[in-house]
């Protein structure tokens, strides 16, 4: 720091510290970064500290890089499975479903539940009719189920943490793995370990993936 080079590189800097210290220290960093306005090159296998503190970053496994952008993008439009599951916390629930033609659009079957795509990724899931495909949905995109919902599914409530602001919610839907839903606290108050509650999908946040590649479909 004292020598301004123009490039730094930190090797995973805050691994040892404990949690409230490595909070500080990624501030103290951050500004840093924005006082000298060198480049700096961070490794870290903390997806906490890759978001917040990169302006863009390089997902890697085995030595080969998944994708490089934005943390936003990173985020929102992952370009593989991979990527979706490693950034976000909690992680993206993954479902195999198949996709149908319901009504001369396509639509995702998932333990007797036919879920409709959205009409503009319509076109991008048409040519799987008929195949099975991998979804992913974040857990805050999981909401308990309003009367008005037509399409539900319904899960045993495993697990609930409360977190104050919010509740992490797990559930196993008719045995076919655990999900993770995340809930305001005014929503998740009610419900109850070994209860059964019911659950929508919010299919306009959903991820596709080809269930060989493991690629977005939607781009």
């Amino acid at each position: 720091m004292v020598r301004q080079l123009e490039v730094f590189l930190f090797d995973e800097p805050l691994s040892n510290l404990d949690a409230k210290l490595r909070v500080s220290m990624r501030v103290k960093i951050s500004q840093l970064h924005n006082e000298l306005g060198s480049t700096m090159v961070y490794v870290t296998h903390d997806q906490t500290e890759a978001m917040t503190m990169g302006d863009r970053i390089c997902v890697m496994k085995d030595g080969r890089i998944m994708q490089c952008d934005t943390p936003l993008n990173l985020y929102n439009r992952p370009a593989n499975r991979f990527v979706a599951g490693f950034i976000g916390s909690p992680a993206m629930n993954f479902l195999t479903v198949k996709v149908i033609e319901d009504n001369g659009e396509p639509a995702l079957v998932f333990n007797n539940h036919v879920m409709r795509v959205p009409v503009e990724r319509s076109v991008l899931v048409r040519p799987y009719i008929g195949k099975n495909v991998i979804l992913g949905i974040r857990p805050e995109n999981i909401h308990l189920a309003k009367k008005r919902d037509a399409i539900s599914v319904s899960g045993r409530i495993l697990v609930k943490e409360e977190m104050g602001h919010e509740m992490i919610v797990y559930f196993d839907e008719n045995d076919t793995g655990q999900m993770i839903a995340r809930l305001t606290s005014e929503r998740g108050h009610t419900i109850s370990v070994r209860e059964k509650e019911e659950f929508v999908f919010d299919m306009e946040q959903c991820h596709l993936f080809d269930a060989e590649t493991e690629e977005s479909i939607l781009g």
